[in-house]
């Protein structure tokens, strides 16, 4: 941990997050041991709080802020850290408990034995809560309990959600983001899709047009279409696209989609959000012609993706998180329709 504390020329350390938030990388446990230093230094994770929903926010957010100064984080990945910096918090005080607790000793005695990392007024006010039968009761019943005291910032964003775990799927995960069909996402989005409502008039004729067209199973253009682009992805990279059992996906404005590699076995390298299927408007410097959507990268799952047009100075996909590029509406997939791709795709 010295190498990161230490760490003073504003250099940090990249941390990318898969599908579900959740730090994946080689820096992920850095994260973590990183989050339990924080955790166990009372100005930045007091241990008075009878739980991590009680800690006050400005504590929490002074968390974030160090993390941030330290890692380059995705924001998404927010959720996730919190909850990890509860969990650690947890692990702390139970520590201490173990260690320096005990019912045999007077509270003076009990006042100088602890941890010498402990503030002594939080120290006081955790041992005063641990003597109490009715506190014992709640402590041993807290992992089976249900926390209803969500009204922190961030459940006021979210919504609330009951946190057991989905199998197999790492610490953080809910199953609202393995199964989406919570109604909060939805509403969640409802806003920002009705801005784009206009534009999605304005594209349904032309998309119910191409719906024709591919469903036709007129493959003898597909070739043509794969040759026009000129980007970074090559025409053997898209001879795939002349199989006709393959067709087109169609995804709408205001959709959540995965984003696929250019190459003959197609996988997911990002999710996104649809945000305009205009052929005329700029992305990036170049008008996204009959063959692209713009996409705003909300989820990196294969940071060195190389982009099939340029973003600035950004040449992977881990560098445009959160930014709108261009990608081909034939390597976009509905996030509800995707499936494990046929065989006569592979």
């Amino acid at each position: 941990m010295r190498d990161i504390w230490g760490n003073h020329d504003g250099t940090k350390m990249q941390i990318t997050s898969n599908e579900f938030r959740q730090p994946h990388d080689k820096y992920a446990s850095k994260l973590t041991n990183f989050i339990g230093t924080l955790v166990r230094d009372g100005k930045n994770a007091p241990i008075n709080y009878k739980s991590w929903h009680k800690v006050p926010d400005k504590y929490k957010d002074r968390m974030w802020k160090i993390i941030q100064e330290k890692f380059d984080i995705p924001p998404l990945a927010e959720n996730w850290t919190m909850r990890s910096c509860g969990k650690e918090l947890k692990n702390w005080k139970a520590y201490l408990k173990r260690t320096y607790y005990s019912e045999t000793l007077s509270f003076e005695e009990q006042k100088k034995y602890k941890d010498k990392r402990v503030y002594a007024g939080q120290w006081e006010e955790l041992i005063k809560y641990w003597a109490i039968d009715d506190a014992k009761k709640q402590e041993l019943n807290e992992d089976v309990s249900k926390e209803n005291d969500m009204n922190d910032t961030f459940s006021e964003v979210m919504g609330k959600e009951k946190y057991v775990s989905v199998l197999m799927y790492g610490f953080g995960v809910c199953p609202s983001d393995v199964w989406e069909n919570k109604s909060t996402k939805k509403k969640n989005q409802k806003k920002y899709i009705q801005t784009l409502e206009a534009e999605l008039k304005e594209l349904t004729s032309q998309v119910q047009a191409n719906k024709q067209n591919y469903n036709a199973n007129d493959t003898s253009s597909i070739p043509d279409m794969a040759l026009n682009y000129n980007d970074n992805a090559t025409s053997s990279q898209l001879l795939w696209f002349s199989s006709s059992a393959y067709e087109i996906p169609i995804v709408e404005v205001g959709e959540m989609v995965n984003l696929k590699s250019v190459t003959a076995d197609p996988e997911t390298i990002a999710i996104g959000l649809v945000v305009s299927k205009d052929s005329s408007k700029e992305v990036g410097g170049k008008e996204l012609g009959d063959h692209y959507s713009e996409v705003v990268v909300q989820v990196c799952i294969n940071p060195d993706e190389e982009l099939i047009r340029p973003y600035g100075q950004c040449k992977t996909i881990g560098e445009v998180v959160g930014a709108s590029i261009a990608w081909p509406i034939t390597f976009l997939v509905s996030r509800k329709s995707d499936k494990q791709l046929p065989d006569s795709m592979m």
